[in-house]
C-alpha cells in the first residue's frame, strides 16, 4: 500500500494513461436495475466516467465527482463529444471540509431525491476523508434517497490484484455498520463475497450496501 500522499499523484496518471471504457461495472447494472425509477444519480468517485456515462445513457440526469483534475477533464471532454445533456463532472477535494461544504451548498437542493453512487471509492480515501463523505452524503440524502456503496473487504488484502500497486484500504463489513450507525444511516442492504467485482484475474472480495438516513 502506497502513502496517502501518493494518492492523487497516482491517480492523475492512471487517468492520463488510461482510455475510458465504455463497459459498466457490474455494480452499475445491479444498482440502476434496482433504482431505475430515480431520475438522478450522482456518482462520487467516479474516475473514467464509465458508469456515470452508463446512467446517463440510460436517461438518468448525472452529477460526477472525483478528486482527480485529470479525470474530470477527461469526463468532460467525452461528455462533450457525446452530446448527452444531462452529465455533468466536477473536481472535489474529500480533503477539505470546505470543499464538501461548498458541493453541498451548490447541489443541496436540486440533489436530495437522488441515488448516490460510490463504486471502489472508499477504500481508495483515508478514514477522515471516509468520515466526510458520509457528512456530505448524509447532508444530500432526502428520506428517499439512498446511498449505495460497493468496496474491498478486509478479505481481499491478500488476494491478487491486476491494477498497479497504490493506497487502497480493505475495510471490515462490520466495522463499517458501526461507522454508519454513528453517522445515523441505516443499513438497507448489504451482501459480501466474490464474484461482483471480477476483472481479468483479479476477483475481489467486496462488499455491497445500500443505507438511507435512520
Amino acid at each position: 500500500m502506497k502513502k496517502k500522499q501518493d494518492t492523487q499523484e497516482y491517480w492523475d496518471k492512471y487517468y492520463q494513461d488510461s482510455k475510458i471504457g465504455g463497459i459498466p461495472s457490474q455494480f452499475a447494472t445491479f444498482i440502476l436495475n434496482e433504482y431505475h425509477t430515480y431520475d438522478r444519480f450522482i456518482d462520487f468517485g467516479c474516475g473514467s466516467g464509465r458508469d456515470s456515462f452508463f446512467f446517463a445513457a440510460h436517461g438518468k440526469k448525472v452529477l460526477a465527482a472525483d478528486g482527480s483534475q485529470i479525470a474530470i477533464q477527461s469526463c468532460q471532454e467525452k461528455a462533450k463529444a457525446s452530446g448527452l445533456k444531462d452529465i455533468s463532472f466536477e473536481q472535489l477535494d474529500f480533503s477539505s471540509n470546505d470543499s464538501c461544504d461548498q458541493f453541498v451548498r451548490q447541489h443541496g437542493n436540486d440533489w436530495a431525491e437522488s441515488i448516490i453512487y460510490a463504486r471502489f471509492f472508499l477504500h481508495a480515501i483515508d478514514e477522515g476523508e471516509e468520515r466526510r463523505f458520509l457528512e456530505l452524503s448524509k447532508a444530500l440524502l432526502s428520506k428517499s434517497g439512498r446511498l449505495c456503496m460497493e468496496f474491498r473487504t478486509d478479505r481481499d488484502e491478500l488476494q491478487r490484484k491486476v491494477t498497479a500497486s497504490h493506497y487502497r484500504r480493505f475495510i471490515s463489513p462490520i466495522d463499517f455498520i458501526r461507522t454508519l450507525h454513528v453517522h445515523s444511516l441505516k443499513v438497507d442492504y448489504f451482501c459480501e463475497g466474490f464474484g461482483m467485482a471480477k476483472y481479468q484475474k483479479d476477483d475481489a472480495h467486496v462488499a455491497r450496501f445500500i443505507v438511507s438516513r435512520s
